[in-house]
This record gives C-alpha cells, structure tokens and sequence, in this order.
C-alpha cells in the first residue's frame, strides 16, 4: 500500500482572504508573518510552510489546519 501524501493549499488562503476582506499585509500582521511570507505561500512559493505557520494563518482565517492541505491523487 502506498503512503498517502499531501500537499499545502496556498490558493486556499488567498481566497480565504480575499472572502475576508483582508490585504496581505493585514493577514501577516494577524499571523506574525511578514507580507513577503504570505506572498510567497498565496503564489506557491511556499509549498511546505511549518505546521505553526499553517496553525497561524488556520487562526486568524478562523478555519481549522486540515481545510489547507488536500491529498495528491496516487496514480
């Protein structure tokens, strides 16, 4: 049996955002991380962000962690 593999989600947060009203500048200043580093994660740039960044933007886009990864379809 293959190992399920799974992927970050940076689009998800910038729809998230963009529903919230939110700049990228106001979502790093709720997240602690800078506007550079959410640039990077919303344009994939990022593609495996910590699990306390994940926690942090989950947060402050009031969302749970697991709605910012999916699961890459095995072959």
């Amino acid at each position: 049996m293959k190992a399920r593999q799974f992927k970050f989600n940076g689009l998800m947060v910038r729809m998230l955002r963009e529903q919230m009203k939110l700049r990228p500048h106001e979502l790093a200043k709720l997240t602690g991380l800078t506007t550079r580093a959410i640039y990077n994660i919303e344009h994939g740039r990022s593609p495996n962000p910590r699990l306390s960044t994940m926690a942090a933007l989950a947060q402050a886009l009031h969302i749970g962690v697991h709605q910012l990864i999916f699961e890459v379809p095995q072959k």
